[in-house]
Formats: structure tokens, sequence, C-alpha cells
């Protein structure tokens, strides 16, 4: 059985989204790091 168009992006856009937000967080952590050491 075949996914629909809609599923499969639906899935790709929540992946994208949750890379991003890893992103974010990395980012973050690397600064928060930095600046405290």
């Amino acid at each position: 059985m075949q996914k629909e168009p809609d599923e499969i992006h639906d899935s790709v856009r929540f992946t994208y989204q949750s890379g991003f937000i890893w992103f974010l967080v990395v980012r973050f952590m690397i600064f928060s790091s930095a600046k405290n050491g």
C-alpha cells in the first residue's frame, strides 16, 4: 500500500522541524558552555 502525498509531506515536515529544534538546542548549549567557560 502506497503512502498518500500528504502523509509523506507531514513526515518530512516533522523530521525537518525536529532537526531544526535540535539545531537550536545544540547552538544554545554551545553558546552557554562558551559563555560559562
